[in-house]
């Protein structure tokens, strides 16, 4: 299995293939290519086992460290239960408004 991390040791692939073609800065994998810059570093490690929580962004790699979670690493937004619960809140507005204007506020 190997494990690819960019300069900041995040994990930005896992893979079980892993070819480096360097005419072309380009990385084969499993089932994608990795295209990079000329000026980007990008770290291939070869390890036995990765535990199936560890996620690429989520967590980072070193070999003196091992696997650890990514400090800067944010869950991404799902717009769709965001606005779903804009929409809630909305909604106990307009209700709690309602409830004001009947009683007489």
């Amino acid at each position: 299995m190997y494990i690819l991390t960019n300069n900041k040791n995040e994990i930005i692939a896992i893979s079980k293939v892993c070819e480096r073609i360097e005419e072309y800065r380009n990385i084969k994998l499993d089932d994608h290519n990795i295209a990079y810059a000329p000026d980007e570093i990008i770290n291939i490690y070869e390890v036995d086992t990765v535990d199936e929580s560890v996620a690429e962004q989520k967590y980072c790699y070193t070999e003196a460290d091992g696997f650890y979670e990514n400090p800067s690493y944010v869950e991404p937004v799902n717009p769709n239960a965001e606005m779903e619960a804009l929409q809630e809140q909305v909604t106990n507005l307009q209700l709690a408004l309602a409830e004001l204007v009947e009683g007489g506020i």
